[in-house]
């Protein structure tokens, strides 16, 4: 619980002339309580403590709800990493609710564990150990462990078979591991007499693929195979592989002027262990870019990404995208008379960010390039003779001035008159209104980054 209280004092107004009070205003106390909405696990009660091979085991779980509404959870029992056991319950706001998970004891040492889940999410968790005795006319017991239980994106985990003699004998055994239902090793070994929990055999395995893999032992006195002949034996460990958070490989075109196009291609990425990607969204700068519905951007090939496979975006920087990214503004009515913003596009770093699912995302920088003298003269034509073709003059007249001022601006001072002016009050509303790209508090000089 979090408490945010404020307090203040009560005071009078007074007319100046007469010194009459005409009112009070009071600053009240206020007291704001926030409740963690947090469940948790207020207590485990394992049931017998020292189980013996075969026994029902019950784990008495309790969850405290510390919120007002009720709650819908599901409660589940791993031993080993393997789960065992589920029930879901609804607790009451403000209540404490319990459930009764049971598993059925091999003989060895466990770890356990309980997780509570709501709407996907895991909100509570508590791990413990469990000794399992032998059960009686057991001539032997083994247990399978693994470590470590979880791996970022795969990697070797290391495998033990621990052994308890119970004859006081040597005890030939014979039998495998598998993994997923594949066989990976033959054992063909001997459990000695005096065996409590010693280790019989160690491997290591690199583990691939994300997603919970489950390891089993198999082990008897007889034939190694598990068809009911001999003293037989099963164990099982979970080992979970978490999905790598490496980046897919993204490549934009570096440098680009307004009014021309952004290719970026995004490539997989040979370390990233999840089986595919698919984009949500992009952004240029501190603006989304797609999926919006924007003409100027383009989903060539995508959305999905695959090992073997691109995705492909384009992005032109034009008129539509600027007034886009900046925001026309209809009160103004330069902006709605003399064109767009593309070229304040210009003279900055983008950053350029792709989100897939999995939260997984991809970065990229785009310098927007200032144009050099011969680049601005081809730029003014084409601006200029498009607007003319599509009887946009009054666009055409003011990239006649605009263009005029860049390409010769010493001499359009010099001419004076009308022209001079025109290109003042241009300029004066562009200082006063003209929009620029936000580069943020960093210092770094890169929009959106």
């Amino acid at each position: 619980m979090i408490t945010a209280r404020y307090t203040g004092s009560k005071y009078w107004n007074y007319d100046a002339n007469t010194g009459i009070a005409i009112g009070a205003t009071a600053l009240l106390t206020i007291a704001v309580t926030v409740t963690l909405g947090t469940l948790s696990i207020t207590g485990v009660d394992v049931s017998p403590v020292n189980p013996t091979h075969g026994d029902s085991v019950s784990f008495d779980v309790s969850i405290k709800n510390p919120v007002s509404r009720s709650r819908s959870v599901t409660v589940k029992l791993f031993i080993d990493g393997v789960e065992k056991s589920s029930r879901s319950l609804t607790i009451g706001g403000g209540s404490t609710g319990s459930v009764a998970l049971t598993w059925t004891a091999q003989a060895g040492e466990h770890e356990y564990r309980i997780e509570v889940w709501e709407s996907g999410k895991l909100e509570a968790s508590r791990s413990g150990r469990l000794s399992v005795s032998g059960a009686p006319g057991s001539s032997f017991n083994v247990v399978l462990t693994a470590f470590p239980r979880e791996l970022e994106g795969g990697g070797e985990v290391y495998l033990q078979v621990k052994a308890w003699n119970y004859d006081g004998s040597l005890i030939p055994v014979k039998g495998f591991i598998e993994v997923d239902g594949d066989r990976i090793k033959n054992i063909e070994t001997k459990i000695p007499a005096n065996a409590n929990g010693d280790s019989i055999l160690a491997l290591s395995y690199n583990l691939v693929g994300v997603g919970t893999h489950s390891i089993k032992l198999f082990l008897d006195n007889y034939d190694g195979k598990p068809n009911g002949k001999g003293e037989e034996h099963w164990s099982e460990v979970g080992v979970e592989v978490k999905g790598s958070v490496v980046s897919p490989n993204l490549d934009c075109t570096r440098e680009v002027f307004p009014g021309e196009k952004v290719t970026c291609i995004v490539s997989w990425n040979p370390k990233t262990t999840l089986s595919s990607l698919t984009l949500e969204e992009v952004w240029f700068g501190t603006k989304k870019v797609w999926d919006i519905g924007l003409s100027s951007v383009e989903l060539v090939k995508g959305p999905t990404l695959t090992p073997s496979g691109t995705i492909q975006l384009e992005i032109k920087l034009d008129d539509n995208f600027a007034n886009y990214y900046f925001g026309e503004r209809p009160w103004d009515p330069i902006d709605r008379v003399f064109s767009s913003y593309k070229d304040r596009l210009a003279g900055y770093t983008y950053k350029v960010k792709f989100i897939f699912d999995d939260n997984v995302t991809a970065e990229d920088l785009i310098m927007v390039k200032d144009r050099g003298i011969m680049d601005e003269v081809k730029n003014f034509y084409n601006d200029f003779k498009d607007n003319i073709d599509a009887g946009n003059y009054a666009a055409a007249m003011y990239i006649f001035l605009k263009g005029g001022e860049k390409l010769g601006k010493q001499g359009a001072k010099r001419a004076g008159g009308l022209l001079t002016a025109a290109l003042l009050v241009l300029d004066i509303h562009d200082w006063l209104f003209g929009p620029k790209p936000n580069t943020g508090t960093d210092n770094n000089d890169v929009v959106g980054g």
